[in-house]
């Protein structure tokens, strides 16, 4: 752990907390913002953390949420922890109790500080098989439904079905009103497989307002794909209207065009 003579060279003697009560937590919450971002880092913002103890474990969370998210990304789907601040916050992310073992002296972790941590529980926990009735009750704030939209596109992109697949079922919220979160949604159920599904979360993201091109796109590509030729068309149309600089949109209309023998025009939309 940074020692307190260490912190002094990184922050000045200005910047550490006063009261002795902190002292040793602002110390470990130090140690792990130097482990994280670097000590370098740390020098640059020493005058954001000038006397804000409070600010360093705002930081702290976000790390833990970006380290959270490479888990679930990797296929991590159990966790184990003491009981206290962590279950609560692990559930946020879709996981469950599973099991509960009561203290044993024999594990204690070395230097364990029984006056301010007491002999709490052992809580194991699990993100797979979770139903969809349990995450439906849950409550995602909105910090952590953006990371976990963060952690689908990523999946996605990374062509992670099974994980994508998890990951997207504690986004379904079908009070929902972010036209972005159904257009991932719908990414999602497209790479899958699910054409109807994916249809279904793309005109849900229209109603609530999304005017993203990559959703008209989208869109059409799905509807192409279930042979609904003729609605693939209108929604290529207006990539083409919404996105003229991009040159995706034009190839997709014209490869429409020249599927039904409409030679001529898919020409002339190559250009």
């Amino acid at each position: 752990m940074v020692t307190y003579e260490r912190a002094q060279e990184l922050l000045g003697d200005t910047t550490i907390p006063k009261d002795s009560d902190f002292i040793e937590e602002y110390l470990e919450m130090l140690d792990d913002l130097v482990i994280t971002n670097g000590e370098q880092w740390v020098k640059d913002n020493r005058a954001l953390l000038a006397d804000e103890w409070e600010y360093v474990s705002t930081l702290l969370e976000d790390a833990a949420k970006r380290v959270l998210k490479e888990a679930i990304k990797n296929g991590a789907r159990k966790v184990h922890c003491f009981d206290g601040f962590l279950p609560e916050y692990y559930k946020k992310f879709g996981f469950k109790e599973t099991k509960r073992v009561k203290w044993d002296e024999q594990y204690a972790p070395m230097k364990w500080d029984y006056n301010r941590l007491g002999r709490p529980d052992v809580v194991s926990m699990e993100l797979e098989g979770v139903e969809k009735s349990d995450i439906m009750g849950f409550q995602i704030k909105e910090s952590d439904a953006n990371l976990l939209a963060s952690v689908l596109r990523d999946l996605i992109n990374e062509g992670k079905a099974e994980q994508a697949a998890v990951i997207a079922r504690l986004l379904e919220d079908p009070e929902c009103a972010d036209p972005e979160r159904w257009l991932l949604l719908g990414l999602r159920a497209a790479h899958a497989g699910d054409l109807d599904s994916a249809e279904t979360r793309f005109k849900k993201a229209l109603e609530l307002g999304g005017r993203n091109p990559q959703l008209y796109y989208e869109l059409s590509t799905v509807l192409a794909l279930k042979g609904e030729d003729p609605q693939a068309v209108v929604w290529a149309e207006k990539t083409v209207e919404a996105a003229p600089d991009v040159a995706i949109g034009y190839f997709h209309l014209a490869r429409l065009h020249a599927a039904k023998d409409r030679i001529d025009e898919a020409r002339g939309r190559r250009r």
